[in-house]
């Protein structure tokens, strides 16, 4: 095998790797199932937009992970919903720590909208703040390492996409939906150059959309967390059936 199709090979293990440990961290280990089918609990926003409402508050995603030799761990965090509106993935080694730290802490959690909204464009869904420090220390994404947020649309957006807002104004990134399947609500996925706030933008009159192809590598992680997630959930469906039968 060349090495180039090595790198792929192991981007691919490592998309399903840390998909595998989101779901084991996570509360509930996929959507609830009604006659067999999973089904998304309803949006929880922040901020409801005027007609629509939220009867309970969005989710925060917390976990503290040591260093090992100085490196940061793989990350795999999500917001507690089911399924979560919004994720991080980073393979191991993905930041930059300071000298004598001994662990970081990743944060994900709903913020208020900054006060410079993307013109001609309106959020969809919240805006998310994710954070990866050591200590008080913001650390950066280390050069060439790829780190994958996953947000989560509300049902019935039209081909949103996902924007990062960092030094006071917004950047479009390419994004595509990842097509979980089958909960009713639709999640899309982009890498990151740097952390700060993220949110899903439905196209308005500015209509900012990402275009072009996702690298290959990037294809590569989108494909594993769609089939990592597909097996889990059947797995997950499996596991509470054989649970129900013994309770009876």
């Amino acid at each position: 095998m060349s090495r180039r199709g090595w790198r792929s090979g192991g981007v691919l293990a490592t998309g399903i790797l840390l998909l595998a440990l989101a779901w084991w961290r996570a509360p509930l280990a996929s959507p609830p199932l009604y006659e067999g089918q999973p089904v998304a609990e309803p949006y929880r926003y922040l901020h409801a937009p005027p007609g629509l409402e939220s009867r309970l508050p969005p989710n925060t995603g917390h976990v503290t992970l040591p260093l090992y030799g100085g490196q940061s761990p793989a990350v795999a965090l999500g917001t507690e919903e089911a399924p979560s509106q919004a994720q991080v993935l980073a393979p191991a080694n993905a930041f930059v720590a300071p000298a004598g730290a001994h662990s970081i802490d990743v944060d994900v959690a709903a913020v208020g909208p900054p006060a410079a909204l993307p013109e001609g464009d309106q959020l969809d869904g919240n805006v998310y703040s994710i954070t990866v420090t050591a200590g008080t220390v913001p650390l950066a994404i280390r050069p060439g390492q790829v780190v994958t947020v996953i947000l989560r649309s509300p049902a019935g957006a039209q081909n949103p996409t996902m924007q990062l807002y960092a030094g006071g104004h917004w950047t479009t990134l390419t994004s595509r939906p990842l097509g979980l399947g089958g909960t009713g609500a639709e999640s899309f996925a982009a890498n990151v150059p740097m952390l700060g706030a993220v949110a899903l933008v439905a196209a308005g009159q500015g209509g900012g959309g990402g275009s072009g192809s996702l690298p290959l590598l990037v294809a590569l992680l989108v494909a594993a967390l769609a089939i990592a997630g597909g097996v889990l959930l059947l797995i997950g469906s499996r596991r509470r059936r054989r649970s129900h039968e013994y309770e009876e």
